[in-house]
């Protein structure tokens, strides 16, 4: 009783994932130093899969009085409905203190609030928000055999060229 597979089995969703969105992360713009103290300059972020660029935005990183990040501003092009829509996003930035010195950066999740380490922005969506908010499964959460990823996308931090940047 109660073994592998005893349960009721799991059901195809209609709900997108997670691995067709763009995912904004923490770790990446750390990784990148965007988070570091006066780190200001507008740059271009790629999502690329399978390296092959799949999306662009100017990437902002605004800082408070004392040059510490506060949010993060996007902006992007989306298609919603088959139109092609200019969209500037700002997106809280948050830490909290690690035991031993320091901090750990994290994303306020524009929708619900709630601190995050990952954003997504789902096809056909507006706006970068967490996967619970935008109803979003992983494709391991659909079963065996269903929802297989067709790979990561993944995001890359460049220096914005001034005509981008300026735009």
């Amino acid at each position: 009783m109660g073994g592998p597979g005893s349960g009721p089995p799991r059901l195809p969703t209609s709900r997108g994932r997670v691995e067709d969105s763009l995912c904004l992360t923490i770790a990446a713009l750390t990784e990148q130093r965007m988070l570091a103290a006066g780190q200001d300059t507008p740059k271009v972020l790629t999502w690329t899969r399978a390296d092959t660029a799949v999306a662009v935005a100017i990437i902002t990183v605004e800082t408070d009085e004392n040059r510490q990040p506060r949010q993060v501003q996007l902006t992007f092009d989306v298609e919603i409905d088959g139109v092609l829509a200019n969209v500037r996003q700002r997106i809280p930035l948050t830490s909290t203190g690690l035991a031993y010195g320091g901090h750990r950066w994290w994303f306020t999740c524009p929708a619900c609030g709630r601190r995050r380490g990952v954003l997504v922005l789902p096809p056909g969506e507006q706006g970068f928000a967490c996967r619970q908010c935008h109803g979003l499964l992983y494709a391991s959460q659909m079963g065996p055999g269903r929802g297989r990823a067709m790979g990561q996308c993944v995001a890359h931090v460049g220096k914005a060229a001034q005509e981008i940047a300026r735009s």
